[in-house]
């Protein structure tokens, strides 16, 4: 189920022909029949859920905690059952939270609030998030696989709130960020506000700037209160050492223009881990003309470990130095290159010294598209329309959105049809709206999404004599199609995976 989208017309179409086979109504499903469900359990619509009998639901309660991909309207009917069972948050202890585990994801923000404001449960948790993977940053919502912790954070952090009269300080602290506290939340620390990350100390900002340094999901304004943190703890822009930059992390991207090019940049180790942070495009070139100052190097004797160190700030290069790298370095770190993520003209270069390389796109192998990645996405619409249909699903879902949309809309509705479920779900509003009805259809058909083309009023006009045959509505997907197909065969092949063919 995780190969389909959120929005697959398919989930539910498994679900009723899962429910179908146990030959029962969801009020007579008994907990062993849940279990033969396994994880489509997860895809029980708002009303199933509602229908199950307290016992079955309380039986198989635990078995929810597998549950990633549920919907707001899930959760809401799983929060109202469980609570039923436990009685109130408000009188929940630790091993009930500790129980409960991952299910305490399915409780928004108001529920969460209310749980005892109390250091046992402020440590089960912590203890939840600790025993969970990280916090996703997928660029793919319709196929996140992970728990949203965020009102489990707001509620750790409120914990730590205290009541202070107001200080000499600008801005008074109500919450001062701790060593322990910045340690435990370790993503969770984009939950604090830029003028609460003010107000830890210049020695907890030093004894924490590593995990500080490697949060993703902080904002600008949080980036900008770090640097001035930083700044405080270490004095002037010459203190800062490589080995500072690399704890630094994320909170480089903060500095500006002038400040970067009095950074020590010129350890392709470093570039190597700032790379893998957002950054905007004039500072790409920034770093990289630092770096290149600093080594005294060329780019024609940039290595094929050095084009891989230094990541996205390829994309600090111009179309010139794009073609003067090295062609054997180039081809060596092609795989890496093709992560990056450049704007459409640094694409365009990086594609054409790839077609120097490995000849004219529409003769590339599905091995040649997964190691060039994202430089697809600097292909022009005429390259686009000619790639074999053969090939479409062999595009990596990365590269999908960067395809700028005034091309994407030159692939026919067969290639785009051939898309695979993965990297037809990247495909951006914006592309989406230069598509024609029947683009929009056949990639909705690719991705297992409904879809259906506008009602149009047609006058009626004589017949032809054209013999007994039955028109297609408009907006209906053609079951003789091969859209329509794939789907079925994959419906089978998952029923029978999951042993409920009847």
């Amino acid at each position: 189920m995780t190969l389909l989208s959120k929005r697959s017309t398919m989930r539910p179409a498994i679900r009723e022909q899962a429910l179908k086979c146990l030959n029962k109504t969801m009020a007579s499903l008994t907990a062993d029949d849940l279990v033969t469900l396994g994880n489509l359990i997860c895809e029980l619509s708002a009303q199933n859920l509602t229908d199950l009998t307290m016992e079955a639901f309380n039986a198989s309660l635990m078995s929810f905690k597998n549950c990633k991909q549920l919907s707001s309207t899930q959760k809401a009917i799983l929060s109202k059952r469980i609570i039923s069972l436990y009685g109130n948050v408000t009188g929940w202890n630790s091993d009930t939270v500790m129980t409960l585990a991952s299910l305490m994801t399915v409780f928004d923000e108001s529920t969460i609030s209310q749980l005892p404001d109390k250091k046992e449960i402020m440590d089960a948790l912590q203890g939840v998030v600790d025993q969970m993977p990280p916090m996703s940053m997928s660029s793919m919502p319709d196929f996140d696989n992970t728990w949203n912790f965020s009102a489990i954070y707001n509620k750790i952090i409120k914990f730590n709130t205290v009541s202070k009269p107001r200080t000499t300080r600008a801005v008074p602290c109500s919450i001062i960020p701790t060593v322990e506290m910045i340690m435990n939340l370790k993503e969770g620390n984009c939950y604090l506000m830029p003028e609460v990350l003010a107000c830890m100390t210049a020695d907890t900002f030093s004894m924490t700037v590593d995990v500080l340094g490697a949060v993703r999901s902080f904002r600008d304004d949080q980036l900008a209160a770090l640097k001035a943190k930083a700044l405080e703890a270490w004095g002037s822009l010459s203190n800062i050492t490589t080995d500072r930059l690399s704890s630094l992390g994320c909170i480089v991207s903060a500095f500006t223009e002038s400040e970067l090019q009095q950074l020590p940049l010129s350890s392709i180790d470093v570039l190597s881990t700032l790379s893998s942070f957002t950054w905007i495009p004039a500072k790409y070139t920034t770093v990289f003309n630092r770096f290149m100052t600093l080594t005294a190097s060329k780019i024609i004797l940039l290595s094929s470990v050095e084009l891989v160190g230094l990541g996205n700030f390829i994309c600090g290069m111009n179309s010139t130095q794009i073609q003067q790298l090295s062609d054997m370095a180039f081809r060596q770190a092609l795989r890496n290159i093709g992560t990056v993520v450049c704007p459409s003209a640094l694409m365009d270069e990086l594609k054409k010294k790839c077609v120097t390389l490995l000849g004219p796109l529409k003769n590339w192998t599905h091995a040649f598209f997964q190691e060039a990645g994202n430089v697809i996405a600097g292909a022009t619409a005429d390259e686009l329309k000619e790639l074999p249909v053969g090939i479409m699903s062999f595009i990596t879902n990365s590269a999908i959105p960067l395809i700028p949309p005034d091309r994407f809309k030159a692939l026919t509705t067969s290639q785009l049809e051939a898309m695979s479920t993965t990297n037809s779900a990247m495909v951006t509003t914006q592309q989406m709206n230069m598509l024609t009805e029947e683009q929009k259809q056949a990639l909705s058909r690719a991705a297992g999404t409904a879809y259906e083309l506008p009602k149009v009023v047609v006058t009626p006009t004589k017949p032809a004599e054209t013999g007994n045959v039955s028109p297609v509505k408009s907006g209906a997907v053609d079951k003789t199609g091969q859209g329509y197909f794939h789907m079925m065969v994959l419906l089978h092949s998952t029923l029978i995976l999951l042993g409920l063919m009847s």
